[in-house]
């Protein structure tokens, strides 16, 4: 009905943009569309009535990302679908679009997803939360905790924290500045790497000077296509750190 009123300012999708402007300046830009297209018959990868992706999205979208990861740092292993067990369960999470048009979720209660847990168990462990800010490590809001999940811990509430530190025998130091899309990612990049800081933060900038006290191997920035334009450029790029 509305379909006639919205005017496209462009036929080129705000990240596809990105993608052609950063390829330019050699920077590594990670974005799963064809990935995500080519799974969407093996099972849902998003919630019916919320716009994020459920545990099998976020592995389809971590596994792209480690792919290319992989490429700079042979060490870094791909995730293996087989080491996690696929359990059925009903529940949704955040019903986003639901409460967005006021619409009654009941019906999609009933509708399966599949829950991925590892099937060993998880070799890291939670040694940091901040439940406040995004402030850095040694804020005063900034918790030691020693928390080793298992198979009946829930990933998800853990990894919705402002700032989470993971480590485990793995190697690389990684620095994540994310949005709620990482939070599906926690349980598969902490298996992956040594040590992870989680930032939920839309800018960059103001972790620029813990990202050269600290030197992480890796950086990773993430963010959904609709927080695309909040996306900071760095004016003062991080110098190469040795």
């Amino acid at each position: 009905l509305y379909q006639k009123k919205i005017k496209k300012i462009s036929n080129i999708d705000k990240i596809e943009q990105i993608k052609e402007y950063v390829n330019k300046d050699n920077i590594n830009f990670i974005y799963p569309i064809s990935e995500l297209i080519e799974s969407k018959n093996r099972g849902l990868l998003y919630w019916k009535d919320d716009t994020h992706w459920n545990d099998q999205g976020a592995f389809v979208g971590t596994s792209a990302l480690l792919y290319a990861i992989n490429k700079d740092f042979p060490q870094v292993k791909l995730l293996n679908e087989q080491d996690y067990n696929k359990e059925l369960s009903y529940t949704s999470k955040n019903n986003d679009l639901s409460k967005i048009l006021g619409l009654d979720n009941g019906k999609y209660k009933t509708i399966k997803y599949n829950k991925y847990t590892k099937k060993t168990g998880y070799s890291f462990k939670v040694v940091k939360i901040n439940e406040k800010t995004l402030n850095l490590e040694d804020d005063e809001n900034t918790q030691n905790v020693d928390i080793h999940p298992n198979t009946t811990t829930d990933l998800f509430k853990l990894f919705l924290k402002p700032y989470i530190k993971t480590k485990s025998n793995k190697p690389l130091k990684v620095f994540i500045i994310r949005d709620s899309f990482g939070t599906g990612m926690g349980q598969y990049l902490s298996e992956t790497f040594g040590e992870v800081h989680y930032f939920r933060t839309k800018y960059f900038n103001e972790l620029r000077e813990i990202i050269l006290k600290e030197k992480p191997d890796i950086v990773i920035q993430e963010s959904v296509g609709r927080y695309i334009y909040k996306v900071e450029s760095t004016e003062t790029r991080l110098k190469e750190v040795k």
